[in-house]
């Protein structure tokens, strides 16, 4: 049997919110959604009005890397024509960091592109209530954004408890009162089997491949209804640092559909001026906000604040004067201890060093009087100077092996349970 990846259909529920969708991996394409459930996307809307060119836009957008790096054609029924052409596009920026893609075995063959003309003037944009996104926001609110969080992206669509504090934090953040919040849910990690991982070597798939791509082509149909010509996603990097990502300017400037276009926002910004643009704002709006940046599988809360991403966002907060308190974090008398020891253990990857060496950059530059220390003086450079000999140690390897993913996928109730005995005594 020849190896593809079919779309059949996409269909309303009852309601008319969520978009079910068919479709199948043959011969050696298979494997990678056998024993899976099928991709689905819900939203707070109804979506009648909404063309299937266009309902299926938010699956191919995450079946078409899977049949990129797999080498098997995706064949689909139909499909907005201008995403149609901004996957082309897409696709030759992800060649460029995974030169094994063949284009002409991964075909994307579409039965009847649709042109559509739609006009619509707000904006929107995907909003996880980080760093990265409230630089954004501070950036574009004049714009009367609307505010897309997904579920099923860094809060598994499982946990209810979690995300319901994210919508409970954004209803209640005064700052954000007067933008609408649109949320999103679909099981965008969990329709597809470890195979997929596999595909690249660094075995990431989320992060380096799907998670841009995904995020924003889940606004479509979304865009469609409320009239979007604007989908806004915050960068993670600068150019300073070069890594393969999966959300990059080359790749999210390209794509759009009919009447909407995304923007790769704030490219040019290091992450610490980030964190200035968020405590320069918030002083000037005499408001605070709790910054939702911990993605620890140990946190039962807003933020651990005991993991790598909670301390340099601390840290960094701290070095523009901010107390972390102030913004969702719980400072401890062994803040800069623990900080001390995680670096001794070695950065996990470039673009923790970089964010690190950003933070060592600031300490350097700052005087001790604009610093809200975070414990003792004397602690706090020892931190300036572990920091300065961490960053010059190499990368200690990291990253689930295949057996790990295997068995996440095989056993996920017993994963489950293990990350819930695992927060209880941590």
């Amino acid at each position: 049997m020849d190896s593809r990846i079919v779309v059949e259909r996409a269909w309303l529920s009852h309601d008319r919110r969520r978009i079910n969708y068919s479709y199948k991996g043959t011969g050696l394409a298979a494997k990678f959604f056998f024993g899976r459930p099928l991709f689905y996307a819900e939203y707070e809307v109804d979506l009648g009005e909404v063309p299937e060119s266009t309902l299926l836009i938010p699956l191919v957008a995450n079946l078409a890397p899977i049949a990129w790096l797999a080498g098997v054609p995706l064949v689909v029924p139909t499909l907005d024509a201008k995403f149609l052409t901004a996957l082309g596009q897409v696709k030759v920026v992800f060649m460029k960091d995974y030169p094994e893609i063949s284009d002409e075995d991964s075909l994307l063959q579409v039965e009847r592109p649709i042109e559509s003309e739609i006009r619509g003037s707000k904006h929107a944009m995907l909003f996880s209530g980080g760093v990265d996104a409230y630089a954004t926001f501070f950036r574009h609110r004049e714009e009367e954004l609307d505010l897309i969080s997904i579920r099923g992206a860094d809060i598994p669509v499982e946990d209810f408890a979690q995300w319901q504090r994210l919508v409970d934090l954004n209803a209640r953040e005064p700052i954000l009162s007067a933008h609408a919040k649109r949320h999103i849910e679909a099981n965008l990690r969990d329709f597809y089997t470890y195979h997929v991982s596999l595909l690249i070597p660094t075995k990431a798939w989320w992060g380096t491949v799907q998670h841009g791509l995904a995020l924003t082509a889940l606004v479509a149909p979304l865009a469609y209804v409320l009239g979007y010509s604007k989908v806004y996603i915050a960068s993670s990097y600068t150019n300073a640092v070069q890594i393969v990502w999966g959300s990059t300017p080359e790749i999210d400037n390209a794509i759009r559909w009919s009447g909407c276009e995304v923007e790769h926002d704030g490219y040019e910004l290091k992450r610490v001026d980030k964190i200035g643009l968020v405590v320069s704002k918030t002083s000037a709006a005499h408001v605070k906000v709790n910054l939702r940046v911990c993605y620890s599988e140990l946190n039962d809360g807003l933020n651990c604040s005991n993991c790598e991403k909670c301390f340099r966002t601390m840290l960094g907060l701290s070095l523009f004067g901010a107390n972390p308190a102030e913004f969702g974090f719980e400072v401890r008398s062994d803040t800069y201890r623990n900080m001390i020891d995680m670096i001794g253990s070695g950065f996990k990857g470039a673009g923790s060093r970089y964010f690190w060496w950003e933070l060592s950059e600031r300490m350097r530059i700052v005087g001790p009087s604009d610093v809200h220390l975070l414990g003792a003086a004397g602690d706090y450079w020892v931190l300036e100077s572990e920091l300065r000999d961490g960053l010059g140690k190499p990368i200690r390897a990291k990253g689930p092996g295949s057996f790990k993913l295997a068995l996440i996928e095989r056993f996920p109730m017993a994963f489950a349970f293990y990350l819930m005995i695992r927060r209880r005594f941590s």
